[in-house]
């Protein structure tokens, strides 16, 4: 079954665009976008290639495979990126053990809360206070 307008669909809510505006940037008239989302109608190439600098995930859209490019990211995830690449040492670290433990990756045992701090700090003090 073919769900490339389902994804379509999904890249342009994720981008945060109405139907129109991802319309009027494709080169095509609002109802071939109600098409393309409808599964009613394939967009062409000259129109995903127009879409594509709106951050959507063409990949994604054409494969179901979701691409790791920082051009598909949104603004505000773009936003974090950069703010990471800023900040280094001890704070760096305290944010991927952040990010790690919100999402399970991290063992929560004091010991390996000691041990993902490669300088030797007490992580178990700055997480328990």
């Amino acid at each position: 079954m073919n769900t490339l307008h389902v994804r379509l669909r999904d890249e342009r809510i994720r981008v945060g665009m109405p139907q129109y505006s991802f319309a009027a940037i494709g080169g095509v008239k609002p109802n071939a976008q109600v098409k393309y989302e409808s599964g009613r109608r394939l967009p062409r190439g000259d129109y995903l290639a127009a879409i594509a600098s709106t951050g959507i995930d063409l990949l994604f859209i054409l494969t179901g495979k979701r691409s790791v490019g920082l051009s598909q990211l949104v603004g505000h995830e773009r936003v974090f990126i950069a703010a990471y690449r800023n900040i280094g040492g001890i704070d760096r670290q305290l944010m991927e053990h952040l990010l790690f433990r919100l999402n399970g990756f991290v063992n929560d045992s004091p010991e390996a809360r000691r041990v993902a701090f490669h300088d030797g700090i007490d992580a178990t003090r700055m997480f328990n206070g």
